[in-house]
Formats: structure tokens, C-alpha cells, sequence
């Protein structure tokens, strides 16, 4: 594994870890099918090889992602072993999950402003205004992500 490519699954590993709340193996085995641009598939023990890590603590890993659907596995007619790709829809899931609790703190957010607006009887109350300016970039993102997520369907189908 060259240098590059070790900074590549570095990088995407914290983010995942990060924002995605993987754990840290976890984050690294996605890291790392993620970037399999030859998009063959690797295989379990080529997992276990890299990470250096224990063959349960990588099925465990394994089992995370397939089970939120960021993962799959297939195997070849001529081969016993699996191999484990990215899903070609994990962007779409992932963006979907962005766009649900966007879609929530929206709510929220809306539910705070009436409830403000209703004790303090004061469409100037700075509450309210910050409130206003966050409901409207929700709502833009939200409209935003419902476009790219329409796109991409269109490019997966």
C-alpha cells in the first residue's frame, strides 16, 4: 500500500469514525472498500491481513456495514470466499439519512420558533430571527439533498 493511498483510508477513516460514528476498524474496512477503485471486491482475509486485526473483530465490522446496507458481498462462481464491495446505493443511503434528520431538526426547529413567538409575544425577539434564518437554510439544504438524491436514483437505475 503506497503512502497516498495509506493517507486516503487515514483521511475517510476519521470522517467516517467521526460523523458516521463508526468504530475505529470499522471506519478503516469501509476506508478501504471505498476506495477499491477496481470495485472487484476484497476479500475477508485480505481484510483481516491489512488491518492486521482478529478475524472476529472484522466480521464484526462486516456485519455493521452490511447490516446499514454501505456494504455487500458476493462471491464467484470458481470461488468459495466472499468478497466485499460498497454498495452501489451506500452515497443514496447515506445522503437519505442526511436529509431524515435535516428533515427532523427542521421540524424542531419550527417547533421552537412557535414556541418562543407564543411565550415572548415579540415577532423581534432575536430568537425568532435566528430561528427564521436557520429554518430557511434547513429547508434549502433539504430541497438541495432531495435533488441530488433524485439525481443519483436517476444515475442508479
Amino acid at each position: 500500500m503506497d503512502d497516498i493511498f495509506k493517507d486516503l483510508i487515514e483521511s475517510y477513516a476519521n470522517y467516517f469514525e467521526a460523523h458516521h460514528n463508526f468504530a475505529p476498524l470499522t471506519s478503516k474496512i469501509y476506508s478501504y472498500l471505498f476506495l477499491d477503485y477496481k470495485e472487484e471486491g476484497i476479500t475477508f482475509d485480505e481484510l483481516v491481513e491489512v488491518f492486521n486485526a482478529s478475524k472476529s473483530s472484522v466480521s464484526n465490522s462486516l456485519t455493521v456495514l452490511t447490516q446499514l446496507r454501505y456494504i455487500e458481498y458476493s462471491t464467484k462462481i470458481d470461488h468459495r470466499k466472499r468478497l466485499y464491495r460498497v454498495a452501489p446505493n451506500a452515497t443514496l443511503i447515506r445522503l437519505e439519512k442526511i436529509q431524515h434528520l435535516l428533515q427532523l431538526e427542521k421540524n424542531l426547529s419550527e417547533r421552537y420558533r412557535s414556541f418562543i413567538l407564543d411565550r415572548s409575544k415579540n415577532a423581534e425577539d432575536h430568537r425568532i430571527t435566528k430561528s427564521d434564518i436557520y429554518i430557511d437554510h434547513l429547508s434549502n439544504t433539504v430541497k438541495q439533498l432531495a435533488f441530488t438524491i433524485q439525481k443519483l436514483k436517476a444515475v442508479h437505475n
